[in-house]
């Protein structure tokens, strides 16, 4: 295994000298400006004999480029690529709190983001697994009809999975303004939520369910609150029962407020998350809607998570009985090629059983089986993703809003030339 810390030490001066700059009185030289760092745009990316040189590399020494490519652009990050059993590499860099000197370590946490709706679909399927839902039934089935007046047609758990419900909230920025809060706001419970997007009338199915895919955070959510129904307990609490407490997660939370980990809630207020520009941004938000994006821990605790969806010898997992019912999560490539795309999301991916696949890359020869998901909040990035072929897992964090998880290629680089890099250490 490869294991190594790179403290960022010219992004620490850089940041250094902006906040010295901006308080500072020069009468000498009153023309002086601070070494802001910048976001770098495509006539800046370093181009041909850089690209040639990487071709070469190995897999540590690919990622390192990457980021002294874009050392601008990083405040804090943290990368692991592993086996079901091994470590193959770890990498902490840069800072959690950069004018603070808060070095990205193992007990660093980092906001999930989309990557939390993953318990949405596991829990749905440990559900489905005991007899306790059916994938296929009408969801009234389980809820109360009368509380979703906006549902106005036959929608199952296999529609809410697949993004094909009906439901348009990605591009309602209203709905996405309901999502949020700031920290100090009181977390609502599932059924407030509802009762407020219902009545707002911006959560509306407006066709047929299986017509389209259009990403849908309401749906999730909306399963999210059929687990909770069926199972007689707030979903938090199912969650950390079915799925962090078997998996030895000890080091993530799931309300809105972290209320459910003390210890994560310490680590998270040190540090610091970065806006674009790589400057601090001052504004903390809170994702009301818990189920779909709230999820804040340790890399190590992500890895976990990651490891009990990978492929097993005997098809085993922590998270379920039975064999069968992991498989049900690794797409066939044929699944992957002959999915219909979200093409509102610019990596186009689609969706099994709720879990992230990528038909376009997946045309090339050269790209085996990933499935995963990518998150975001105002300060961080997360990729989760599995190659199911080369049976290597891979998740990163970061603390910057436009770090490594935006620069153009990075994504593709991540999913699919990473596990082919790593299977050739």
């Amino acid at each position: 295994m490869i294991r190594y810390k790179k403290a960022t030490t010219t992004i620490l001066a850089a940041t250094l000298i902006f906040f010295t700059a901006c308080g500072a009185n020069n009468d000498d030289n009153p023309q002086i400006t601070p070494d802001i760092p910048h976001q770098i745009t495509d006539d800046e990316y370093p181009q041909n004999e850089d690209d040639e040189i990487a071709n070469d590399m190995n897999l540590g020494q690919k990622i390192d480029h990457y980021m002294e490519m874009y050392h601008q652009n990083l405040r804090g990050l943290a990368i692991s690529i592993f086996t079901k059993d091994d470590m193959i590499l770890e990498i902490e860099y840069g800072y959690a709190d950069v004018e603070a000197a808060l070095a990205v370590d193992a007990d660093t946490v980092f906001e999930w983001g989309a990557t939390t709706k993953q318990l949405v679909w596991i829990s749905v399927m440990q559900l489905y697994e005991r007899g306790e839902l059916d994938l296929h039934a009408d969801i009234f089935t389980y809820i109360s009809k009368t509380d979703f007046p906006n549902i106005i047609y036959p929608t199952t758990l296999f529609h809410l999975m697949h993004h094909t419900a009906g439901f348009d909230d990605y591009a309602n920025f209203g709905f996405a303004e309901m999502m949020f809060g700031m920290v100090d706001d009181v977390v609502p419970t599932l059924e407030a939520l509802f009762e407020d997007m219902t009545a707002s009338e911006y959560a509306i199915q407006n066709r047929q369910p299986g017509e389209q895919i259009r990403y849908s955070a309401y749906g999730i959510i909306l399963a999210s609150y059929v687990v909770q129904q069926v199972s007689g307990v707030p979903f938090y609490e199912y969650v950390h029962s079915n799925i962090f407490a078997p998996l030895g997660m000890h080091q993530t939370a799931l309300r809105p407020d972290m209320s459910d980990n003390q210890w994560v809630k310490e680590q998270r207020e040190k540090i610091k998350i970065y806006d674009i520009w790589g400057l601090q941004s001052f504004q903390r938000t809170q994702m009301l809607a818990y189920p779909a994006g709230a999820a804040v821990g340790t890399i190590s605790d992500m890895i976990k998570f990651a490891r009990a969806i990978m492929p097993d010898e005997n098809g085993e997992s922590v998270l379920f009985e039975y064999a069968e019912t992991l498989s049900m999560l690794h797409p066939s490539l044929v699944d992957i090629q002959n999915a219909p795309v979200c093409e509102l999301i610019p990596t186009n991916p689609a969706f099994f059983y709720g879990i992230g696949i990528f038909p376009e890359q997946s045309q090339n020869p050269d790209f085996t089986r990933v499935i995963g998901h990518l998150g975001g909040t105002s300060g961080f990035r997360t990729f989760w993703f599995i190659d199911i072929d080369r049976g290597i897992g891979m998740v990163m964090g970061e603390n910057t809003s436009h770090g490594l998880a935006g620069v153009d290629g990075f994504f593709e680089f991540f999913t699919h030339e990473i596990p082919r890099l790593a299977s050739d250490l």
